[in-house]
């Protein structure tokens, strides 16, 4: 499939209609791969700027934006069913927003009331669900004020037979998380899967470990636990039979029971396509935001003949922009130091920039990473001019307040790579806006970038 980045730069886009025409392309190349489902979009409202779980997955962390994005997106993937659309899946109910560690490495537990619940993470999903998404997926979140620090919420009947069918009287199939999350090692898989089935799930997602595993080693254990569960009545024989018909109503609503096959000729009609890379394209370049410009170092000039660092996260994407400062006349050195550069590739960096003329570094995610904080500080420190751009969350510009030069693309890939270039020199103005409030680094709460900033380059 071709790139379209994920929700963080459609949020900064704030258009509608790039939502939408988003999920449809991804749909369309989805089905034509023969893929009927997708278990996206992220309509989680980014709370905790320390969310280890979203990130430039979610689309922001306003409610109002994520709610309208999502239900566009989900409209997008699931257009013309029959025959080019997919199902959408919302997740992670009933939000994630606002728990820092992430359920499939930790035990991730938010702090939130029921009421803070209701106003901060129901809506998104409510709104997609009234969009007509086909499925949700729960995921495993403790939440102590609500319901105790044992039970995740997607083996909890509360979360999903209580506030997701019975309040927001969702009726279609409900898929788990991966059950070999972190957080459920306190229980066994027959143990899971009873619960998570009783709970209200009608799908449970068990991961292979490797691939040539024939069959996940939890469900060997889970299956059998599960016919003993329905033999011994814990799980009625209705209930089993709810959970087919949705699934089934489903598979009819795609058209799989009329045409279960994909057609492998449409492959290279579809996927790639030109008009699908343009969609690709304008999402990227309707999102890059300018936050720091305090020096007036952009725009900058084209044939100049400068030497350049271009270090930081990314093989490709160090590349991508290593090849379009190239193609614009100036003279890069491409030095990747990836997401948790040592002290040697520090040192080394901080050597090149020495003679170079100016240093582009990109940051993924550096709020989490204390190694790459220093390596952009080490390279301010060499009094070179230094362009810092932030191709994960935006956060990280709050973790390196001396750089006078700010950019975030909220994505690395190509596609993002070639529009920040644009946005270096000119070509394009940056018009994303963003999606989310960036205080100074917690427990501070002293607001840097309001929800919403944007600012344009010099005359």
């Amino acid at each position: 499939m071709h790139a379209i980045e994920r929700r963080m730069p459609l949020g900064a886009t704030r258009n509608l209609g790039l939502a939408y025409r988003a999920g449809r392309v991804s749909g369309e190349e989805l089905r034509a791969l023969g893929i009927n489902v997708d278990n996206a979009p992220v309509v989680d409202v980014n709370i905790n700027p320390l969310n280890q779980a979203d990130g430039i997955r979610a689309y922001g962390d306003n409610v109002r934006l994520v709610s309208r994005m999502g239900a566009a997106q989900v409209l997008g993937y699931q257009t013309d069913q029959q025959r080019t659309g997919v199902a959408a899946t919302l997740k992670h109910w009933p939000g994630f927003g606002d728990a820092p560690v992430n359920s499939d490495t930790g035990v991730a537990i938010s702090p939130q009331t029921l009421a803070e619940v209701k106003r901060d993470n129901l809506p998104s999903f409510e709104a997609a669900i009234k969009a007509g998404a086909d499925r949700i997926m729960v995921t495993h979140i403790l939440f102590p004020k609500i319901t105790g620090t044992k039970i995740p919420t997607s083996l909890s009947p509360f979360w999903v037979n209580g506030l997701l069918r019975g309040h927001l009287h969702y009726q279609g199939p409900v898929v788990t998380d991966a059950l070999d999350a972190a957080a459920l090692d306190g229980f066994t898989p027959g143990e899971v899967a009873v619960r998570a089935i009783k709970a209200g799930a009608d799908e449970l997602i068990e991961v292979a470990q490797t691939p040539s595993d024939k069959a996940p080693a939890d469900l060997v254990s889970a299956y059998p636990a599960v016919l003993n569960a329905v033999k011994r009545g814990v799980i009625s024989k209705r209930r089993l039979d709810q959970s087919v018909t949705r699934v089934l109503e489903l598979k009819w609503k795609l058209g799989l029971v009329r045409n279960p096959y994909a057609n492998p000729e449409r492959v290279s009609k579809v996927v790639g396509t030109p008009r699908h890379l343009a969609v690709a394209q304008r999402v990227a370049e309707n999102s890059i935001t300018l936050l720091k410009n305090s020096d007036q170092l952009l725009p900058l000039a084209a044939n100049s003949g400068k030497t350049v660092l271009v270090t930081g996260f990314g093989m490709t994407a160090t590349a991508t922009l290593g090849q379009d400062l190239t193609a614009r006349g100036l003279k890069p050195t491409v030095m990747p130091t990836g997401s948790n550069p040592d002290d040697s590739a520090i040192a080394n960096a901080v050597s090149a920039a020495s003679a170079s003329d100016l240093v582009l570094v990109d940051t993924f995610n550096a709020w989490g990473s204390p190694q790459q904080i220093k390596l952009v500080n080490a390279l301010l420190a060499t009094g070179k001019p230094v362009i810092v751009a932030a191709v994960g969350t935006p956060y990280d510009v709050a973790y390196v307040p001396n750089a006078s030069t700010f950019i975030t693309s909220y994505g690395y890939q190509p596609v993002s790579m070639h529009a920040l270039v644009k946005v270096l020199f000119g070509q394009l103005q940056p018009t994303g806006k963003l999606p989310v409030t960036i205080t100074e680094p917690p427990p501070s709460t002293k607001v840097l970038y309001p929800f919403g900033f944007n600012l344009r380059p010099g005359p």
